[in-house]
């Protein structure tokens, strides 16, 4: 079972509709996750930044992992130009977060929004789209190339 890093405690597991699991303390409040999960969750570049820098750092840290219990490594990443320090477990790729220190996170931007749309706008849709495609293709076999696409995809 997973213990707290910062106190000792027994996590209670935390299952977040449509997110995926989370451990938490109640005690102190500190919560971990898996790199995975937190990509699905946070913005992209603050998690890539996150796990490069655990995979630089040489050092270290005090706190045991919560699963394994080897030292999970202390890394400074800036959020909002102030730092925050997160344990990060590179053989587990778990990340300890203290009280408040998951919020602080920059979150992943929503997805934009498509309109519902009828299968017959749809189908309109699929064939401008088709339309534009030959007319590409068109354009490419008349240009100085000859049939050779220029999409790598195309061949």
């Amino acid at each position: 079972m997973f213990t707290c890093p910062g106190c000792s405690q027994k996590l209670l597991k935390h299952t977040e509709p449509g997110k995926g699991v989370f451990w938490y303390c109640p005690d102190c409040e500190g919560r971990t996750a898996t790199v995975p999960l937190l990509r699905r969750y946070v913005d992209r570049d603050a998690v890539n930044r996150l796990w490069q820098a655990a995979r630089e750092e040489d050092g270290s840290g005090y706190r045991a992992c919560p699963s394994c219990n080897r030292s999970m490594t202390a890394v400074h990443i800036p959020v909002e130009d102030q730092p925050v320090v997160l344990d990060v477990c590179k053989s587990c790729q778990l990340v300890w977060f203290d009280k408040r220190e998951y919020d602080r996170l920059p979150p992943l931007p929503p997805e934009p929004v498509e309109p519902d749309l009828s299968p017959k706008a749809k189908q309109a849709l699929a064939l401008i789209e088709v339309d534009r495609i030959r007319e590409q293709r068109q354009h490419d076999m008349d240009n100085d190339f000859g049939a050779v696409p220029l999409e790598y995809w195309k061949f």
